[in-house]
């Protein structure tokens, strides 16, 4: 093992000391202390698979509490989170850096005063193909998109199972292992409207998770083969940023039934590329890999392949919504809009019977918009850019939604719903 000379009081060498060893060969990251004429102590070692001769990481560590507490990241995921110990070298505390089997080169390192937590970095990823990662980034990798589960009125049991495959394994990952491993594959799925993307952006909020928002159209090409190394790329990508999500909406555009007439030999090589990449996240046991997940929605589950639908292990249905839940919207999306006594929600949810979420946004939106037609009616522009104090001290009436009822028409047929149930009751997972 090489190591820095850690360094006592008045430059003298330590004669104990605490170390980091990373071994870039059985791959792995350990915490020891040692003391000259006694063997080393092990703290605390974890398997790292990323750690392999030959490749650079980026590796930020936090000592708290005067070197007693110790936190790793390598490539922005901790690898060790605030590990306990008791340090040997009480007196002047040194943290000393170790590799072992292999050549040790720093780019660069610089130590600096801890004032928060450590945090997660995005280190470039670098592929063989720099126009795919290009494409990658642009038009798929997502920022906070500002949308959260507190935004989303009801679906419980979805915001239960992501968050049970998304948020606690990034708590307690230790728990997560073997049988209990996260799971690699959710679908979303239900009539249009009720909310499945919109639970996907809320996704893209927490914390130190990757969101990946993959279309149709920056997946598939017109050129041979390209389709297919977009796939690859885009899964391997997921993997260095991991923890990622990968969000396919209407993916039954994209991995329909196989084997139907008129399929084009383009499109059967792309879908077998893309479920073979998801059987990879199952079968390989690397640490980055089992930190993806690929999350589907769809309006038409019953026209996606069967191997698709088998690597989606949870399928959650997502219905439209209660007289609750609607309640429960229309008090989120009127929230800060000013309603006098005549507008009571229940009896407006009771109304709306029917109505997908989109559709109860909608009208919400109209009524919200009423004043200003009847204040603005015969107008100059000069005279309705004076209304805006008026406006602000305008508050909605029951009359105001009763005319957005009447031009809000339910956008789901209600003959459509029972083809949705026949399904999940099915193919469909609960979640209880």
């Amino acid at each position: 093992m090489l190591t820095f000379a850690p360094v006592g009081v008045a430059g003298r060498r330590a004669t104990a000391f605490d170390c980091l060893r990373f071994d870039c060969v059985d791959r792995y990251v350990a915490l020891e202390s040692h003391e000259d004429g006694k063997s080393p102590v092990v703290h605390e070692g974890v398997d790292c698979r990323e750690l392999r001769p030959g490749t650079f990481h980026a590796i930020a560590v936090d000592v708290r509490d005067g070197g007693s507490q110790v936190t790793v990241a390598i490539d922005g995921a901790r690898v060790l989170d605030a590990v306990r110990y008791e340090a040997c070298a009480s007196d002047s505390p040194v943290l000393a850096f170790g590799v072992s089997k292999t050549k040790l080169c720093w780019r660069a390192i610089s130590l600096v005063p801890a004032t928060g937590d450590v945090g997660r970095q995005m280190v470039p990823y670098e592929g063989d193909e720099p126009h795919l990662v290009e494409a990658v980034m642009r038009d798929m990798l997502c920022e906070d998109l500002g949308v959260t589960f507190d935004d989303i009125a009801s679906l419980g049991p979805a915001k239960r199972l992501l968050n049970e495959a998304v948020t606690l394994p990034l708590l307690i990952p230790e728990y997560f292992t073997g049988i209990r491993e996260p799971w690699k594959g959710v679908l979303l799925f239900g009539p249009p409207g009720t909310g499945k993307t919109l639970l996907a952006r809320a996704v893209s909020s927490m914390n130190d998770v990757t969101f990946f928002g993959c279309s149709s159209a920056t997946l598939t090409s017109k050129w041979r083969g390209e389709g297919e190394k977009l796939v690859r790329c885009l899964f391997a990508m997921a993997r260095h940023y991991a923890p990622s999500i990968l969000f396919f909406d209407e993916v039954d555009a994209l991995v329909s039934r196989r084997g139907e007439s008129g399929e084009h030999e383009a499109s059967r090589r792309f879908k077998s590329e893309l479920l073979t990449q998801m059987d990879g996240l199952r079968s390989e046991e690397d640490s980055s890999t089992s930190r993806v997940m690929v999350l589907a929605a769809t309006n038409c589950p019953w026209d996606l392949d069967d191997a698709l639908l088998r690597r989606l292990e949870k399928r959650i249905y997502i219905p439209l919504p209660s007289e609750e839940s609607i309640r429960d919207m229309l008090a989120i999306h009127l929230k800060d809009i000013k309603c006098d006594d005549s507008v009571k929600l229940d009896n407006l949810a009771r109304r709306m019977a029917g109505f997908s979420g989109a559709d109860v946004k909608l009208c919400c939106r109209d009524a919200s918009m009423m004043p200003l037609r009847r204040l603005a009616a015969d107008k100059s522009p000069s005279e309705i850019q004076k209304l805006k104090e008026q406006l602000s001290s305008t508050s909605l009436t029951i009359d105001d939604f009763e005319m957005a009822l009447a031009n809000t028409k339910a956008s789901v047929p209600a003959d459509s719903v029972g083809h949705y149930e026949s399904w999940e009751s099915q193919f469909a997972s609960t979640v209880r």
